[in-house]
């Protein structure tokens, strides 16, 4: 059962509330309230007046003046907003880890701000809730909750009020990361156009861009396409590298598994096609090793260099010979093409038709490649 608890309870006057840890068990009609979500990504093409001078939401509801009406009574009898933790607790556990549980729990604010409910951020913030603050173990703020959720209200009503739209969380990402790992395309514009750094990066190097690759939005690619070209339009370094390795968006995109329509996204916006990692790894080197042959055809053909090696001399024919599934996919498109022959160095020495021996490969392969001679094994 949700419980909201009371903590550290400053209180004046004998009706003053309770300064121990109370327990309030919310009614039915509150939980509705508290998890009434709101998602509003046509806010930002056609804005409005989102509050009252008095930061109460328009239209100004009978329920809405009630409800403002209680708080100002916890307020008027010393309750901090800032104090007040929502969290998920077992009654019948006797015991748990109170500091654990104290570094998992959220603010109120934090809480309305992840369930994009506006009603909810309006009040905590009318009623002196930090909009700056850190929260729960994550340690980002109200805006980083309300980028990840794609609620364009509540990011500009944050962003009005004068939140920090860099400030970062544990990972040091900002609000814009979540934003475009999201996919949503308003929250995006608004955090860029109120001064989001575009490129900046979390502790890993990722920046926004990187983090997009990576489909956050767990739905499939198609539905990333839009923030993908909003985000593009921005004009992010589209080369800048992760600290570790230096993948570019690129490399990431491809590790991913992004489809063939996301990276044609990319690949009309001319991204460099011959990035390289710290082990000199190309993106047609990351088709290969994921056996994604139909993108390292799309760089093929847009241009991608199909002779480079990485530093420790490996061709891409020696990426695809590391794993025997990828490997099996990747073979026929390498050779059907001509981009590798049966005698061709497949490294240790050896040529590629010996290895496809050793494995007893060689029949299959020339069953799947079109137009493949058969081979007189003798011979090699």
């Amino acid at each position: 059962m949700p419980l909201l608890y009371q903590r550290n309870i400053e209180y004046g006057g004998s009706t003053g509330l309770k300064a121990q840890l109370i327990p309030l068990e919310i009614t039915g009609s509150t939980v509705g309230y508290l998890t009434n979500m709101e998602k509003d990504l046509k806010e930002y093409n056609n804005p409005s007046d989102l509050t009252t001078p008095e930061c109460l939401p328009i239209p100004v509801t009978d329920e809405i003046r009630s409800r403002d009406a209680v708080i100002s009574q916890f307020v008027k009898y010393g309750v901090n907003i800032d104090k007040l933790r929502l969290g998920e607790f077992d009654q019948k556990q006797e015991e748990y880890d109170q500091e654990e549980y104290e570094e998992e729990e959220k603010t109120l604010l934090h809480y309305h701000a992840a369930l994009r409910n506006s009603l909810g951020v309006f009040l905590m913030v009318k009623h002196g809730a930090d909009i700056q603050a850190n929260s729960g173990y994550e340690k980002g703020t109200a805006l980083h909750r309300a980028a990840a959720g794609g609620c364009a209200k509540i990011v500009r009503f944050l962003i009005e009020r004068g939140v920090d739209v860099n400030a970062r969380d544990w990972e040091k990402r900002t609000p814009l990361h979540f934003a475009a790992a999201g996919g949503h395309v308003a929250a995006i514009r608004l955090l860029f156009e109120n001064g989001a750094d575009i490129n900046a990066q979390d502790e890993l190097g990722y920046t926004p861009l990187h983090v997009m690759m990576t489909n956050g939005n767990s739905g499939p690619d198609s539905w990333s396409i839009p923030a993908l070209k909003v985000m593009l339009e921005l004009g992010p370094n589209t080369e800048l590298g992760r600290f570790e390795d230096n993948q570019t968006p690129l490399h990431v995109a491809i590790l991913n598994q992004r489809d063939e329509d996301f990276i044609e996204v990319l690949l009309e916006w001319g991204v460099d096609l011959n990035s390289r990692t710290v082990e000199g790894r190309t993106p047609l080197s990351c088709c290969v090793e994921r056996g994604e042959m139909a993108v390292f055809m799309m760089l093929v053909k847009a241009g991608a260099g199909i002779h480079a090696r990485d530093e420790d001399g490996r061709s891409f024919l020696q990426y695809a010979l590391e794993d025997d599934e990828y490997a099996y996919a990747c073979l026929p498109t390498l050779l059907e093409n001509g981009l590798f022959a049966l005698d061709s160095d497949a490294g240790d020495g050896k040529t590629l038709v010996q290895v496809l021996k050793e494995r007893c490969w060689l029949y299959m392969i020339q069953l799947r490649v079109n137009g493949m001679p058969e081979v007189d094994e003798l011979k090699y």
